[in-house]
């Protein structure tokens, strides 16, 4: 397993993690909502979702900690933000997935008819033959109810007209994979054949209006969404202005910062900025959704007017009341299916927009808002605060060359916002303004908010994108609304963006001074803490030593990195104890007799010998 699949596979385990968390705290949460935000995270290297971390469970066990605690939190902006950026994301991937699953969902419903039909139990007659057919053709065509008589009558003649009765019986003959074909065949010229009786009135039984309702729901749900989307763009404009009277411009050193103001709790303002976040993205993803239905009304037009040139073509070839030639007529007919396939598509789809638009709708509206700001009169003071200042300070030669008003055809960094005043509020989007000119640096397009953040930003660029990279990684909800993933990807190796001023201060202080004539009594005790529970941990820890043991532990990850020993048991030394001693031990006393094998000595002596 390499590192990459490594990290996935941790990913994974955290996720599954987090969902069982959630769940035991009675939260619902999405697992693709979860990996999401997971991945997000994964982006700032400082949080250690790397190769060292696998085997550190405590540090895991706090990032899953710190990741459902946001989950639990619904009233968090910044959850709203991410979960409105994955919905969208996924909006289109749904749409499609919902494509193939309706067309997977409509084959799996008709399998067991066009069974009866392909391979039935017993041989059919051509009456049931027929009937098993035309009720196929309808459900899979979406042209009417088969059980309506007219809708049946219709289906019915128009089959007969192109299958006869010679083919029906050698029908059973064929093979398998040509009966299938055979089937989808007569689907496709029926429903080209009743489409062009509709249009030719001579027919269409049941058959809806598809081109006409799917032009009247996307004009119905783009007026809706555009309807929302003036009303998130006047609230993000109303609370980003009522934002910009509670920060002030101040000097710092040589330069501007910006200062908090008028608000009572930071927390009223931090809640302030990301509502403007929610109402902003928002905005991004409702624009995007009326883009994809522009697009979709135009595919419907282009299909319709494919759809009338392939009629006017019909018209040219067929004849009233007269045979004509197969290959004519059929490819026309079998064109007229595929616009009708595509029609139901794009209905499909629609719906799915619509169920996006609608999940949107809920979650920004469920965000509380303080009417009361509806009613302040606030003037736009994004750019008139210094405007007593002197231009051409502010404007030094150098920054009022890089300054271009032909930006109309630029794209613009960050969407638009003012990258300094981001950085400086730490999240606050206020939209730049181009129209005082646009800065380019390292092929990069930037506005303002003000006359004093260019030259602010400028002074120090480098610091600047630095510090708003940090601070997307802190705040990851600000990474797609302002398109920096590609460029967190490229970093994601480095752990430190910014590096800071490391030069000591200067501090001075009073000590003395020891000589050999005024010698300084020097007691230190270096093992020596303040406080008494120090002392009674080391005793405990070192009563857990000595009852504990060392055991070597072989793994799959150390198994070539640490050496292998062998221990044998040498024999113990083992000694021969003749006697104990028991009691008190006295000395003993022994007699001998001496003399007795000596023919010289004429009588034998008695000896005592004391043996201790």
């Amino acid at each position: 397993m390499n590192k990459e699949q490594e990290e996935i596979h941790l990913i994974k385990n955290i996720v599954r993690e987090v969902i069982r968390e959630c769940q035991y705290h009675h939260v619902e949460v999405d697992a693709d909502f979860a990996s999401y935000y997971v991945n997000l995270l994964k982006l700032d290297p400082n949080r250690g979702l790397k190769k060292d971390l696998l085997h550190k469970r405590e540090q895991i066990q706090q990032f899953i900690k710190y990741v459902v605690a946001r989950m639990r939190n619904t009233n968090d902006p910044r959850i709203a933000t991410l979960k409105l950026q994955h919905t969208f994301e996924i909006s289109f991937d749904s749409a499609e997935q919902a494509v193939r699953k309706y067309r997977k969902y409509l084959d799996d419903r008709l399998y067991s008819l066009i069974m009866a039909i392909i391979e039935p139990e017993r041989p059919l007659q051509e009456k049931e033959f027929l009937r098993r057919v035309v009720y196929y053709i309808t459900i899979a065509s979406g042209l009417g109810n088969p059980k309506e008589k007219l809708v049946y009558r219709e289906v019915h003649r128009v089959l007969k007209s192109i299958l006869k009765s010679e083919e029906i019986r050698a029908f059973p003959t064929l093979l398998h994979i040509v009966r299938r074909e055979t089937i989808y065949t007569l689907l496709q010229l029926t429903t080209g054949i009743r489409l062009y009786n509709q249009k030719c009135e001579k027919g269409g039984q049941g058959i809806p209006n598809l081109p006409s309702l799917l032009q009247n729901g996307i004009l119905a749900i783009k007026s809706n969404i555009e309807t929302t989307l003036e009303i998130m763009e006047y609230r993000a404009q109303l609370l980003t202005q009522y934002a910009l009277t509670n920060i002030q411009y101040t000097r710092i050193r040589d330069g501007y910062g910006l200062k908090l103001i008028g608000v009572k709790k930071k927390n009223d303002f931090f809640y302030l900025k990301e509502l403007i976040l929610v109402y902003r993205q928002a905005c991004e993803n409702f624009r995007s959704l009326i883009s994809y239905l522009k697009n979709l009304e135009t595919m419907r037009g282009i299909l319709f007017q494919e759809f009338e040139e392939t009629v006017n073509r019909l018209n040219a070839v067929v004849i009233p009341k007269l045979h004509q030639a197969v290959g004519q007529v059929f490819p026309h007919f079998k064109t007229l299916h595929n616009i009708w396939t595509k029609w139901q598509d794009h209905g499909i789809r629609l719906k799915e927009i619509y169920n996006s638009f609608n999940s949107q709708h809920r979650m920004v509206f469920s965000m509380q808002f303080d009417v009361n700001i509806l009613n302040l009169d606030i003037k736009d003071a994004s750019w008139t605060i210094i405007k007593n200042e002197n231009h051409k300070q502010l404007f030094p030669g150098s920054i009022s060359e890089k300054l271009h008003h032909d930006y109309n055809n630029q794209q613009l960094e960050f969407r638009g916002f003012c990258c300094w005043t981001l950085i400086e509020t730490d999240g606050l989007l206020v939209p730049g303004k181009p129209e005082k000119g646009v800065m380019r640096y390292k092929n990069g397009n930037y506005a303002f908010s003000s006359n004093i953040a260019a030259p602010s930003f400028m002074k120090s660029p480098e610091k600047c994108m630095a510090r708003a990279l940090e601070l997307a990684r802190r705040e990851v909800h600000l990474i797609k609304f302002l398109n920096l993933e590609q460029t967190l990807r490229n970093l994601a190796d480095a752990k430190l963006l910014i590096i800071r001023d490391q030069t000591a201060k200067i501090e001075q202080t009073r000590s003395a001074v020891q000589t050999e004539i005024h010698p300084i009594t020097q007691n230190m005790q270096r093992d020596y803490q303040w406080n008494i529970w120090e002392y009674k941990r080391a005793v405990l820890r070192m009563a857990n030593v000595i009852n504990s043991r060392t055991v070597s532990t072989e793994t799959a990850k150390n198994q070539f990195e640490s050496s292998h020993h062998t221990q044998t048991h040498e024999m113990k030394e083992k000694y021969t104890q003749s006697r104990k001693a028991k009691y008190t031990n006295t000395a003993q006393t022994m007699k001998f007799i001496t003399g007795l094998r000596d023919k010289r000595v004429l009588r034998p002596t008695l000896i005592t010998k004391h043996i201790e």
